[in-house]
């Protein structure tokens, strides 16, 4: 319901200028428009949305508006317009909100196109989740400064991504990169960690550095412990069992 209500929003924002662009010619180029937009963000994350008009036109105009549950720490804060004149490109930068949504974009075009106008139109969502920070410390114990190194992170032996850094004399620096929760399926994990200059340590250590987490809520086996308490006390009253004696009713005194 959320989700409508907020598509909802974005609908009713852009009426005017589908509204306006419409009046002028109903013709659309959807075919001739691409919009190069991500489809998952994780919250806080900036990112730029692209839009390419087809070249021949003039007067173009680009806009988007935008919608989500909770537009905490989102920008931009208020609707986007170029008014590109020949130029047929156009791009705007956004933040995620700080909270996991879906958000809605609708970007809406229009050019002249001899006498008439032709419009393009559509809605995008974006999902938005937490992210999943990897980071390490890497060291320069050298008296002199080092740059370009690059630091590597690894998944399940895969490379996920890369960060270059410099570090100045005797000095330290934390180096994250930050992951979509939703590009790791739930299971364990290995993170390696690497540099390609042997005078950088890797948390102190080598080069190198690996270590292995849990994504998601670790599967519960405690069950099988108390299967096997549950065996093992079954076990312990058969074995009593099995060294008593029967009970056999001893000799009848007989009444004189």
């Amino acid at each position: 319901m959320n989700k409508l209500f907020a598509v909802l929003i974005v609908a009713f924002m852009a009426l005017p200028a589908l509204a306006m662009v419409s009046a002028a010619s109903p013709i659309p180029i959807v075919d001739n428009v691409s919009v190069t937009i991500p489809g998952n963000v994780y919250t806080g994350q900036s990112f730029t949305v692209y839009v390419n008009n087809s070249v021949g036109f003039s007067n173009y105009t680009t806009e988007a508006f935008f919608s989500g549950e909770n537009l905490t720490g989102f920008s931009p804060t208020s609707t986007y317009e170029n008014y590109g004149g020949s130029n047929p490109s156009a791009s705007f930068s956004v933040t995620a909100p700080a909270s996991p949504q879906t958000i809605y974009i609708a970007v809406i075009t229009s050019a002249l196109y001899g006498n008439q106008y032709v419009n393009y139109s559509h809605t995008f969502a974006i999902n938005v989740y937490n992210p999943i920070t990897l980071s390490a410390t890497i060291t320069n114990s050298q008296p002199f400064a080092i740059n370009n190194i690059t630091v590597s992170f690894d998944l399940n032996g895969n490379l996920y991504g890369t960060k270059v850094v410099s570090l100045a004399p005797d000095s330290s620096q934390v180096v994250s990169l930050e992951i979509l929760e939703s590009v790791l399926g739930t299971g364990s994990y290995t993170l390696s960690i690497s540099v390609n200059n042997p005078l950088i340590k890797v948390n102190g250590e080598t080069q190198k550095a690996s270590v292995t987490f849990y994504n998601g809520t670790p599967p519960n086996y405690d069950w099988i412990y108390y299967v096997a308490a549950g065996v093992f006390i079954f076990m312990v009253i058969l074995v009593l069992g099995s060294g008593r004696k029967p009970n056999r009713p001893s000799n009848p005194k007989w009444r004189r």
